[in-house]
């Protein structure tokens, strides 16, 4: 046999041994497995390259073109600032127009660093204003993000948000309230949040708020004030509900009754509005000039500037 493996033919005139033949054979059976072993270590380089390098793309975030371009086409970079700080430069991720609230939500609780994204709370931009809305979005009250993004028919690129105390879906079942407290002086001296059930009544936050005044207001009766621009627009009775009290348009303002005012009132007595005005002392030679202007126009004599 030669190296190719084929048996050679015996000259003219001479037989083959038949052992001899037999013995040819079986060693080619026998450099069969190891010819087949040596093609497979061959290709099995190849094969585990191909198998790493599927497994590497399909690490990536987009393995495949139709995904890759719709995400180029959807994306958004997306500026978050704190609501009580709306002009601070923020912080930015970047999303998909298409992404959902919660998707929202727990990517930037991944930046902050919060455990609970659900206690997150966010607030629109105002296009107008460049400031935020003034009401927050509800608990999955905005479907997706190139809603959150919109005012008006104008495309934004920032939401401001909150870090609450408590998960927002059970904060929205508490009517929240700011209750601005100003003492006996009138003297404003301090804001409290007053969390309560939303059908409780105004009795109930100025419970709330006695609790929270100290021994100076101990049993001291409090009221419930709206007020707008320094004027008193309504005196809360204690059994109204406060769940329609708009806390984004009136100043809810509680402080303690004087003792003049407290009922019951004497027989005859009512209590009236009393606005008060400060208004600068008007200057001498003006008022001159306007009294001699109304002077003359009485007369119908000319003014000093000749005018009539």
């Amino acid at each position: 046999a030669d190296g190719s493996g084929l048996v050679k033919a015996a000259p003219d005139g001479m037989e083959l041994d038949e052992g001899a033949v037999e013995q040819q054979q079986q060693q080619q059976v026998e450099q069969q497995p190891d010819l087949q072993q040596q093609v497979q270590e061959q290709q099995q380089p190849a094969e585990v390259l191909q198998q790493q390098q599927h497994a590497e793309l399909l690490k990536c975030r987009y393995p495949h073109v139709p995904a890759f371009l719709s995400y180029i086409r959807n994306r958004r970079l997306v500026t978050f600032r704190r609501l009580d700080d709306p002009k601070e430069p923020g912080l930015q991720l970047e999303l998909l127009q298409d992404d959902d609230y919660d998707t929202v939500t727990a990517a930037l609780a991944g930046k902050l660093g919060a455990a609970d994204a659900s206690q997150l709370r966010l607030t629109q931009h105002n296009a107008y204003s460049n400031m935020p809305q003034r009401t927050p979005m509800k608990y999955r009250g905005v479907a997706a993000l190139h809603q959150m993004l919109q005012h008006a028919n104008h495309a934004t690129d920032t939401l401001y948000y909150e870090l609450l105390d408590m998960p927002l879906q059970q904060l929205e079942q508490l009517k929240s309230l700011r209750v601005h407290f100003h003492n006996d002086k009138t003297e404003f001296v301090a804001e409290h949040v007053v969390r309560l059930p939303r059908d409780s009544s105004v009795a109930d936050v100025l419970k709330d708020m006695s609790s929270r005044l100290g021994a100076d207001y101990a049993g001291r009766q409090l009221r419930l004030l709206e007020v707008y621009h320094s004027k008193i627009y309504k005196v809360n009775e204690p059994d109204e509900e406060i769940v329609n009290m708009n806390e984004n348009y009136w100043l809810i303002r509680a402080e303690p009754v004087p003792a003049d005012e407290a009922p019951p009132l004497p027989p005859g007595h009512r209590l009236i509005h009393v606005y008060h005005i400060s208004s600068p002392k008007p200057d001498a030679a003006a008022a001159a000039a306007a009294g001699a202007a109304a002077a003359a126009a009485n007369n119908g004599a000319a003014l000093p500037d000749g005018s009539v």
